[in-house]
């Protein structure tokens, strides 16, 4: 499918902005996905600065933490930072460690969801012990049973999610995003909302650079050992 792109009179961080108000003038609750990424700190940094210029209200945001129990210390730590942040302006924070279904990268050929993160029955074996706060069970989840993909819908069902998902990280999400804006509609049937969904890498680490926004230290040895900057 050819994918025709418009040139717009503003640029791509006042457009964020504008879509993230429209998010929050629904009155609904607001979910923001947030992985302690680039591009969720950028989202995370956008919805920050609303909040303290009046713009929008934090009582509607609940930021939302997938712990995957295999994560680099220096994530952890960047996302416990985030949370204070968030939670010092009036916004819940929800740190799951659930047992859900997750990708086992060791099956790539098979597609295989095996991986039970925080499995109750091999806690000799976890990466790490889950923080104190984190949320360990929920009456929504099938456990053991469930994906997050499956078990987040249900929990944001009465509101709208924004999540930091970009056209550049693939063709798949250029197209699907293309098709969902030609045919009138800005969000995804699970009330998805893409605030970032236009912006470049350049954008994405020019953004970071000029609100001296701290990355994890990852990134540093990801790029060391040639991983590319859009990763």
């Amino acid at each position: 499918m050819a994918v025709k792109r418009c040139q717009a009179s503003i640029d791509v961080v006042e457009a964020a902005k504008i879509r993230i108000k429209n998010v929050f003038r629904n009155g609904l609750p607001v979910y923001m996905s947030f992985s302690g990424g680039k591009d969720s700190l950028c989202m995370a940094q956008i919805v920050m600065d609303l909040i303290q210029a009046g713009e929008i209200n934090p009582a509607q945001l609940t930021v939302q933490f997938i712990d995957e129990e295999a994560i680099f210390p220096c994530m952890e730590e960047k996302v416990k930072e985030w949370r204070k942040k968030f939670m010092l302006v009036g916004a819940k924070f929800e740190w799951f460690c659930l047992e859900v279904k997750h990708y086992n990268c060791f099956n790539e050929l098979s597609n295989d969801e095996s991986f039970i993160c925080w499995d109750r029955y091999k806690k000799d074996v976890w990466v790490r012990k889950p923080p104190v706060f984190a949320i360990r069970s929920h009456l929504l989840l099938r456990p053991r049973v469930d994906a997050y993909q499956d078990f987040l819908p249900r929990v944001c069902a009465d509101g709208i999610t924004i999540t930091g998902i970009r056209t550049a990280e693939s063709v798949q999400r250029l197209q699907n995003i293309a098709v969902m804006l030609k045919a009138g509609k800005t969000m995804t049937n699970k009330h998805q909302v893409f605030p970032i969904y236009d912006w470049t890498n350049n954008d994405v680490w020019l953004y970071l650079l000029r609100e001296r926004v701290d990355i994890p230290e990852i990134y540093l040895f990801l790029w060391q050992s040639g991983t590319k900057k859009g990763s």
